[in-house]
């Protein structure tokens, strides 16, 4: 599977459900590369820090603040190799004449027995599962009929979870209604519901809903150049020169700011398409050099 490096960083992080190639569905489990060394991590890491201080605490599960010591736990690297796994492991009948529900414990149970066993037919993964805010994903609560067991459900999808049901066809049953679809408990204790209950959202493997990239904008510098510009007297002047085109780097602008004195003054030609370019650039004329 080829997917270029911003598409792994929005749809490809670990957590993520996505659509594989060969029609089949699958979580991420991990995401590696190699290691990036040209960017300025002290910076990169102080953003993240920055950004993660915004949440509470106890909203963070344990994810450590880079610094100090714990920047050891991060890593900056170029996503090349993306491991998954298939997910959900519920299936039903491709027929829609038998529709039999079948949940696998592991994905070698799957290859040894990927028909259905009522008529044979092939199976294809169930459309739901479940998510929360906190990160967890689950597979969607089936339920046990009390006669048949687990052998003969169904699941009646109306097009809305809230609607849909779970039935049995066993003998007796012909097709009864087991239960209602219900919503998976997350064990995170937040953001519980009316009653009391933190429960997780169900969604379609395709909801794009059920997971979200955070991301930090930044313009990466040379650090070494970077951490000079950051103790240079005028970083302030050379940050507007930048800004407005006069100069290419912060390099080029230490430089000028080093080398020039207060003596220096531009001649009247200088000024003059100076002042032009100013004027470009809708800045307001002005009248001493």
């Amino acid at each position: 599977m080829l997917r270029s490096h911003s598409q792994v960083l929005y749809s490809y992080l670990p957590g993520a459900v996505f659509r594989h190639e060969d029609r089949v569905y699958g979580r991420v489990v991990t995401v590696d590369g190699s290691r990036l060394t040209d960017l300025n991590e002290a910076v990169i890491f102080d953003e993240i820090a920055r950004y993660l201080e915004q949440w509470p605490e106890e909203d963070r599960h344990d994810l450590p603040l880079p610094r100090d010591m714990r920047i050891k736990e991060y890593r900056l690297i170029r996503p090349e190799q993306v491991k998954w796994e298939l997910f959900p492991l519920t299936f039903e009948c491709a027929r829609p004449s038998c529709g039999r529900v079948r949940t696998f414990r592991t994905f070698e149970d799957i290859a040894k027995s990927p028909r259905c066993k009522r008529c044979d037919g092939p199976l294809q993964q169930l459309r739901f599962y479940n998510a929360h805010n906190c990160g967890q994903t689950k597979q969607i609560y089936v339920p046990r009929c009390a006669v048949h067991g687990y052998d003969d459900l169904s699941f009646d999808n109306t097009g809305s979870f809230l609607t849909a049901t779970w039935r049995c066809h066993g003998a007796g049953c012909n097709g009864g209604v087991v239960q209602r679809t219900n919503m998976s408990p997350c064990n995170c204790r937040k953001w519980p519901g009316p009653d009391k209950v933190v429960r997780m959202r169900a969604h379609t493997l395709d909801d794009s809903r059920a997971y979200h990239a955070h991301s930090i904008d930044l313009v990466n510098i040379d650090s070494s150049t970077f951490q000079t510009y950051q103790r240079h007297p005028a970083r302030g002047q050379i940050a507007v020169a930048h800004y407005l085109g006069l100069i290419s780097t912060l390099k080029e602008g230490m430089n000028e700011a080093d080398t020039r004195t207060d003596t220096d003054r531009m001649t009247p030609e200088e000024w003059e398409a100076r002042q032009a370019a100013y004027e470009d650039m809708g800045l307001p004329p002005r009248t001493s050099r």
